[in-house]
């Protein structure tokens, strides 16, 4: 799966979000000071010294907690793809390792900012973290003894984990208590995790369903 495809995907989510906010008319929606579940799903972008302008399919769900102009947002993905990556060897710093890598999960949290609504559409930002971590991930090729191989997959351990910042923009529009939303976010490559080579990006589109207040201040 390319990067294309992808995009593709997300242009659509928008016209969607789009659509949805405009047969809202004059529709009052909820959003601020309220719980929203959503369901998600998207991609992942992403470079290693193996393998360039990678992208996987995603699927998850999310937690939005509004106020006025702001909101935390918590969420699950869960990414699906086989691919690889290299790691230094601890025992031979000229020496690198490839790493067969397979899925992901992420758990993140983000402060999110609305600005401003544009009749029922409102265009949001924010900034987080993400904690990563590859579901099987294992160093190929032979070792010369069982001390290499045990420093070599103790590196490898400690790769298939980050925590790492994300930056969110999107847009969410809301019909009653159904919200229609597309995002993206950008992550910085980390040396010390497996995805090291340059920035990587996700892409998502969900549905968000208002299911109470989330304050007890009167309206």
């Amino acid at each position: 799966m390319r990067l294309a495809p992808l995009a593709r995907t997300s242009l659509t989510l928008a016209a969607l979000c789009a659509l949805g906010a405009a047969e809202a008319g004059a529709q009052k929606s909820k959003f601020e000071d309220s719980w929203f579940w959503g369901v998600k799903g998207g991609g992942v972008a992403f470079n290693t010294r193996r393998v360039q302008d990678a992208a996987a399919p995603g699927a998850g769900a999310e937690w939005l907690i509004t106020r006025t102009h702001a909101a935390l947002n918590l969420s699950f993905m869960q990414y699906f793809f086989e691919t690889q990556a290299a790691i230094d060897d601890p025992t031979n710093p000229t020496v690198t390792r490839t790493v067969d890598l397979k899925n992901m999960r992420n758990l993140g949290a983000s402060l999110l900012v609305f600005p401003k609504s544009y009749g029922t559409i409102r265009p949001y930002a924010g900034l987080g973290w993400n904690f990563n971590l590859i579901q099987q991930a294992s160093a190929s090729g032979g070792f010369a003894s069982a001390a290499q191989r045990d420093s070599v997959q103790a590196r490898v351990q400690q790769a298939r984990t980050g925590v790492i910042p994300v930056f969110t923009a999107g847009a969410q529009g809301q019909y009653r208590r159904v919200s229609l939303f597309v995002q993206g976010g950008v992550s910085p490559g980390r040396k010390t995790f497996v995805f090291d080579t340059g920035s990587w990006y996700t892409f998502e589109g969900g549905v968000r369903y208002n299911v109470g207040t989330a304050s007890e201040r009167p309206n």
